[in-house]
């Protein structure tokens, strides 16, 4: 893939851009339709991959997605005090140009008749039966450019599998407080009790990944076929300004100068235990404002709706009364 990207951008004067992304998903298509697998996995599914490129000179981030990948660009702009979740979904990135009859091979049992049985009960069910896909005909990528601003902290990449559990909104809230958080507050979090001891945390996609996970298996699907769940996490780490600094929380203990945190004493477990509780109001807190913005950004949409609404009917009358006093 590498070699593919190093192609495609040296083609496009060494720079990378939309079009070099699109080319990369287009030549990576081309070869995994011409490899060594069997007739009946290529006629099927076609190359799914998500490609990110950040730019950090122009402070943008390029996005690109082809067959059936999902990626989402979570964003939690405005710390604490206003919070904002921009999400960019990539879906289906279009059907193919040519059909063809897809092959069978009539088997009545055996491994790969469940295989496909386990292919067509998961297409189904997510609504991803995809055409069948003509040897040589390639998915039309779409790609997305989006400027990154210094409030913005987090860029979340991820399958279909951890959306479906996991709302844009909440994953980026797990990372700000994974990150800004003390250890051991993952299990707080989660709705679990703490320790005085802190645990061994994990990186943030795999906190988020954990967190998917354990919610898609408290909902008890009964569907015996589900999605992958992955992620990854881009944390930006912004330049210290005074933008960064007024929104910055600080979630870490309050220690006199110079005097280390030592567990083993009372002092040092009260000390770590209260970090714990605070990161968990603060997270609920903030879970509360983000709840509440959403809502009344639903009601003043839907006012402003009404609003239209009753002006087109009003112009409406006025119309119908003028031309009923002309008659």
């Amino acid at each position: 893939m590498l070699q593919v990207y190093s192609h495609c951008k040296q083609q496009h004067g060494g720079q990378c851009t939309s079009e070099t992304l699109a080319l990369v998903l287009q030549r990576l298509d081309a070869l995994f339709l011409q490899s060594a697998a069997p007739a009946l996995i290529r006629a099927r599914a076609a190359a799914s991959a998500v490609l990110a490129h950040l730019d950090t000179a122009s402070e943008s981030l390029l996005l690109a997605a082809v067959g059936h990948g999902a990626g989402v660009v979570g964003r939690l702009s405005g710390g604490l005090s206003m919070q904002q979740t921009e999400v960019q979904v990539f879906t289906a990135s279009g059907s193919a140009d040519t059909q063809q009859e897809r092959p069978t091979y009539g088997l009545v049992g055996g491994g790969r008749h469940k295989l496909q049985q386990l292919s067509d009960a998961y297409c189904k069910q997510m609504g991803l039966e995809p055409a069948p896909v003509k040897l040589g005909a390639s998915c039309k990528p779409i790609v997305s450019q989006q400027r990154l601003t210094a409030i913005d902290e987090h860029v979340i990449l991820a399958s279909t599998g951890l959306w479906q559990a996991v709302s844009p909104e909440d994953a980026a809230l797990r990372c700000h407080f994974h990150l800004k958080g003390i250890a051991g507050v993952d299990g707080l979090l989660d709705g679990h009790a703490g320790g005085d001891q802190p645990t061994v945390t994990l990186n943030t996609a795999r906190h988020i990944v954990a967190h998917a996970v354990s919610k898609r298996g408290g909902s008890r699907r009964q569907s015996c076929v589900v999605p992958n769940v992955t992620a990854v996490v881009i944390t930006l780490r912004w330049p210290a300004t005074s933008l960064n600094q007024a929104f910055s929380v600080h979630l870490k203990r309050q220690l006199q100068e110079g005097e280390p945190l030592c567990l083993d004493s009372p002092r040092g477990r009260a000390l770590h235990r209260w970090g714990q509780i605070r990161s968990w109001l603060e997270y609920h807190r903030a879970r509360r404002r983000m709840l509440l913005m959403k809502w009344r950004y639903t009601t003043q949409q839907v006012l402003v709706a009404g609003q239209q609404a009753a002006r087109k009917l009003e112009e409406r009358l006025w119309l119908e009364q003028h031309k009923a006093v002309r008659r």
